[in-house]
């Protein structure tokens, strides 16, 4: 049936139809022979606009499919970058009046994020919801803007860029790995990522550009971390069963990006290596977490992330996504195994069970009031007690 053909057998014959994202040109809807093969790319993007993919989003056609994107100025209310048609479009607007409005260009993205570390700082009425949203739009233009900026100087393998607010590290592959060492190494106030080259390569080969070579960016956050620790506190995340209500950012937030800078899934994991801002405490357990928006809601997970080495001053985390990253210091006191802590509840709570059947039993048989029988009823009391207040102060 020839190339974008699918092959239909029936009995004693069989027939060719064009693939899905397909269309013969010749307006046949079957044909017989790849000779007669003329199936053509359908552009989904050339149709009324706001059909294929719902209001405010941009179509990008590629061959055989398409996908949509939330247009500047919008974001995906799951966080996503990318939505496969107009029934996953959830895209929501920024207010107009919000700084970080539209993607800008690199110097004007940094200057509205100072702008939105201002306003956060001074005690403005900004709600949960809405920082949340802000920070997402923020390290989402970001990470497109330093991308599209590294593409637009494929000259420069490598480029740099530091103020007060962010630095900037970002890599142009042109050709294939065997060109290239195979792992990269980007820095950016002292913080790096490594990332391998088929990484960058395979992320970049699924975008219309392709043909500018591969990209992949470093950013870091000089104070980020202080606006999303005061707003958006990591209270909602769970491990090892534990609400981490005490845990705290302890380094500068970190994005790492290649493709179109949306969140992505990696064959092979990219390692950070981040500083703390404070030297680790013994009783604290460092853990390697990334920022997740959801349903409109910020915070921080641990899903896809691995600790592999800690001391006291840095922590390297290897993810297999990437996304934006920072260290979680949560009291070690917290980090009690989950097996652990489940036998620790069934136990006691059948401890307490026997113990309340004994005390019945001493008090409702008379028959059986002694002395002995009075100074086990006491343990018993003290005991379940005891059990009591010990289940009471683990959910505290």
């Amino acid at each position: 049936c020839g190339p974008n053909a699918n092959c239909i057998n029936q009995h004693q014959y069989y027939y060719c139809t064009c693939a899905d994202g397909y269309k013969s040109s010749s307006g046949k809807a079957s044909f017989l022979h790849a000779s007669e093969n003329s199936c053509r790319d359908i552009d989904e993007c050339l149709g009324p606009p706001g059909v294929t993919c719902g209001p405010n989003a941009n179509c990008t056609n590629l061959s055989g499919s398409f996908y949509c994107t939330c247009a500047d100025g919008y974001v995906q209310s799951s966080g996503k970058a990318r939505f496969p048609n107009a029934n996953e479009n959830s895209c929501r607007g920024v207010p107009s009046s919000h700084p970080l409005h539209g993607r800008l260009k690199l110097s004007e993205t940094t200057r509205s994020f100072n702008s939105f570390l201002n306003r956060t700082s001074l005690g403005s009425s900004i709600g949960e919801g809405e920082v949340a949203l802000a920070v997402t739009v923020l390290l989402q233009s970001v990470e497109r803007v330093a991308l599209a900026a590294a593409l637009q100087s494929p000259g420069r393998m490598t480029q740099k860029m530091s103020t007060e607010s962010i630095a900037i590290e970002t890599r142009v592959i042109t050709g294939n790995c065997s060109q290239h060492s195979e792992v990269f190494r980007l820095s950016a106030q002292g913080e790096t990522m490594e990332v391998h080259c088929t990484t960058v390569t395979h992320a970049a080969t699924q975008e219309p550009s392709w043909h500018l070579g591969a990209a992949a960016a470093f950013i870091a956050y000089s104070s980020l971390h202080s606006t999303i620790n005061a707003r958006l506190p990591s209270s909602g995340s769970l491990w090892a069963g534990r609400m981490l209500e005490k845990s705290h950012l302890g380094s500068r937030v970190v994005s790492g990006a290649v493709g179109d800078g949306g969140p992505i899934c990696l064959s092979r994991p990219a390692n950070f290596t981040l500083r703390h801002q404070q030297p680790r405490k013994e009783q604290e357990v460092a853990l390697c977490v990334y920022w997740k928006f959801e349903a409109g809601k910020g915070s921080w997970s641990l899903d896809g992330c691995t600790t592999l080495h800690v001391n006291s001053t840095h922590t390297t985390c290897s993810c297999d996504h990437l996304s934006s990253f920072a260290i979680l210091m949560a009291p070690s006191a917290a980090m009690e195994s989950r097996p652990l802590t489940i036998l620790t509840y069934v136990g006691l709570s059948l401890s307490l069970l026997c113990l309340l059947l004994a005390i019945l039993t001493f008090l409702l048989c008379r028959s059986l009031w002694n002395v002995s029988t009075a100074l086990h009823l006491q343990l018993c009391l003290c005991l379940f007690l005891a059990d009591l207040l010990f289940l009471s102060s683990q959910g505290v």
